[in-house]
């Protein structure tokens, strides 16, 4: 069943666990520090109880530091643009635009993971896409085609602004990928087994909000959807999920649920994830931060991978006002995300640049009432034109002082 007849449905369904999330907070500037760098400075009391893992993941690489400080980073970029915002139209972000969130499936490739999608000013996807291209071509050794890659970037998103049906091929790196994946074993009792495997146990569950959660449930599938079972999303196994780098710390649960029959062979995997917080950036609209209706909208926006379920998680009938929404997606047996490793050569990253780029762009076209209008969309290449290197001067200028940042975290992190 696809994602937008799921929300025509406006399904719902209640989760048992209302956590307060983390986010990495500002630090006090250090001595020997840049205040930029100060900006995007993690310190180890940020990492909350997955400390030791996320410790050793975030010294790794300069990229893996760079998923994880999206908010500090988007709160960096409406400081360094400043008043130069405030002339751009608002459209629906991504909202942590990178390379690493290029996924591919059997059937579908472009970006996911819209948990911090919302209506902002499109620089802010474009100056985060544009930083991960330039850690990208450090981590590769592709330093010289840097300013080709972020060309092609710019090429993409104006022939999507142009052309909203805008859609490039397939890039070859995703038909490579797929190969592997056809060759490999996908779904069924092996999937199912290793999705339960990383579920964490699950305590102080209140059974009567799971029953009123599945009662809920199994009314709008009999109302609106004659044809699916009653028990279609009933959940068999419930178990915290402790991974992922961006989402680290916001609070993830595994559900396996019933699906189109009682039988184990049909079961499907749902994530629910809190609704995180981006309360502290302060260009993008607040108004609807709160409401993880704007993650339905993201997908519907922008999102190309088709998951079968998208929906939101509302709270309790009387909510906690310290609590966030939940919302969650299903699991594609053959989803995966792109990995700089597993790149052949800069030509194969550009096909990607290109690619994403034209579905921010394709994305960001869209006005509020869904009419693309060719005064607006002349004023966004307009814009665009005189952004553009602003954007590319803010970008490369937040990637220095995220390294710097870095350093000085690894620095930190690994003294006795």
């Amino acid at each position: 069943m696809s994602f937008r007849r799921m929300r025509a449905l406006g399904v719902r369904a209640c989760v048992l666990a209302w956590l307060a999330a983390c986010s990495p907070r500002a630090a006090e500037e250090p001595v020997g520090l840049s205040p930029g760098a100060a900006r995007l400075l993690v310190e180890e009391a940020d990492l909350g109880p997955q400390a030791q893992k996320l410790l050793q993941n975030l010294q790794s690489d300069p990229f893996v530091y760079f998923r994880f400080v999206n908010r500090p980073w988007a709160r960096a970029t409406c400081e360094e643009l400043g008043a130069e915002l405030a002339a751009l139209p608002h459209v629906h972000l991504h909202g942590d635009a990178h390379v690493g969130q290029y996924a591919y499936t059997l059937t579908d490739n472009g970006l996911d993971d819209l948990d911090d999608s919302i209506r902002g000013p499109a620089a802010l996807d474009i100056v985060r896409f544009l930083g991960s291209v330039d850690l990208a071509t450090r981590a590769r050794g592709w330093t010289a085609h840097r300013e080709t890659l972020v060309d092609e970037f710019f090429r993409g998103y104006r022939a999507a602004l142009m052309d909203r049906d805008y859609q490039p091929p397939v890039p070859s790196y995703v038909w490579r990928m797929r190969e592997r994946l056809a060759a490999q074993p996908m779904g069924g009792p092996e999937f199912l087994a290793w999705a339960e495997s990383l579920m964490a146990p699950v305590e102080g569950v209140d059974d009567q909000a799971v029953e009123e959660g599945r009662r809920r449930l199994a009314e709008l599938i009999a109302s609106e959807r004659p044809g699916l079972p009653p028990f279609f999303l009933d959940p068999k196994r419930i178990g915290w999920l402790r991974m992922g780098v961006g989402s680290a710390l916001t609070p993830k649960l595994l559900l396996r649920c019933e699906g189109l029959t009682r039988a184990a062979g049909d079961d499907f995997l749902l994530e629910a994830r809190e609704l995180s917080d981006l309360r502290e950036v302060p260009c993008v609209d607040t108004s609807h931060s709160e409401r993880a209706a704007r993650i339905l909208e993201g997908y519907g926006r922008i999102g190309r991978i088709r998951h079968d379920i998208v929906l939101v998680i509302p709270g309790p009938p009387e909510p906690d006002p310290d609590a966030r929404e939940w919302w969650a997606r299903s699991w594609e047996p053959s989803y995966r995300e792109l990995r700089l490793d597993d790149l052949a050569s800069p030509e194969e990253l550009a096909e990607i640049v290109h690619d994403a780029a034209a579905q921010l762009g394709t994305g960001h076209a869209w006005t509020p009432e869904d009419d693309p209008g060719e005064a607006l969309r002349a004023q966004k290449l307009e814009w665009l034109e005189v952004m553009e290197p602003r954007m590319r001067a803010v970008a490369r200028h937040l990637v220095e002082d995220l390294l710097e940042a870095w350093e000085t975290f690894r620095a930190r992190s690994s003294a006795p």
